[in-house]
């Protein structure tokens, strides 16, 4: 008996997540909502077959299934699932590969030229040898969906980078470097929601887990911490607040209708926690 109770409430709570909205408020009706109609009528079948009451949901009486558009609930999944976009399988990371950063990146520097189609970032990674890490004689940055525009090693345009699945490879001769990497991203086109993205006339961020290799070329991972200055620069009607993670330390008006801030987090943060909102 216990068992037969609690279907009722996981299919109930399926209709919460589906529909947005709690049962006795969701909307269903001619040609709207039948795959909630269809549950919802399991839900209210059940309830009276245990005696439970249930009042009509949307206008609705217990048991009114659209049956002809969705006859079963299998049905209704089958439709659901033919029109969901196909997800990549996601790679697997197993604790036991684990090995330390060969590169440590102390601090970040960040200069954004914001706009809602296109915005301009330069990155300025200071990367030094991890001593606790097997050396290695190249750096990997991790990248998704970008491209260099350009590739500078300690004020020096390189061209001999190359790309490697998605990833920026740059071969490092010393022990420290000051590299940086300039790359054009797309915020309203940026439907993945991870990264930069527009959202309401706003340009928002989201990088937990690995959203910042979509705003820039850096290791990504959790275990380098940086120090962050940040840069924005934006038009100020577009963009009249410009906002970042740690203190604001500058702003400042360009006359000609843009205006700029500048952030510094002092606190060492891996890339994930990294925000911003124009």
């Amino acid at each position: 008996m216990p068992a037969r109770q609690s279907r009722p409430v996981a299919r109930q709570h399926r209709v919460h997540l589906i529909g947005g909205r709690n049962a006795g408020q969701n909307r269903i009706g001619a040609g709207k909502g039948r795959p909630h109609a269809c549950l919802v009528g399991e839900i209210e079948r059940s309830r009276a077959a245990r005696g439970l009451d249930m009042p009509a949901v949307g206008g609705q009486a217990a048991g009114d299934c659209p049956g002809a558009a969705w006859p079963n609930k299998e049905g209704m999944m089958d439709a659901m699932n033919d029109t969901a976009a196909p997800v990549a399988a996601p790679a697997i990371t197993r604790r036991e590969d684990y090995l330390p950063p060969a590169w440590l990146v102390p601090q970040v520097e960040l200069d954004f030229r914001l706009g809602l189609e296109e915005t301009r970032v330069r990155a300025q990674l200071s990367v030094r040898r991890n001593p606790d890490a097997q050396a290695d004689q190249t750096i990997r940055l991790k990248g998704d969906g970008l491209t260099p525009l350009l590739v500078e090693v300690d004020e020096v345009v390189r061209n001999d980078w190359r790309m490697e699945e998605g990833d920026l490879v740059i071969d490092l001769a010393d022990d420290a470097h000051e590299i940086v990497v300039e790359t054009a991203i797309h915020p309203a086109a940026n439907s993945q929601l991870m990264g930069l993205y527009a959202s309401g006339g706003m340009l928002c961020t989201q990088c937990e887990a690995e959203g910042f290799r979509r705003i820039a070329f850096h290791p990504d991972r959790p275990d380098v911490l940086s120090i962050y200055r940040v840069r924005m620069e934006g038009d100020r009607e577009a963009f009249p607040v410009l906002l970042c993670n740690g203190n604001p330390v500058a702003s400042g008006d360009n006359g000609d209708g843009t205006h700029w801030a500048e952030w510094h987090d002092p606190w060492p943060k891996p890339s994930y926690l990294f925000a911003l909102v124009a």
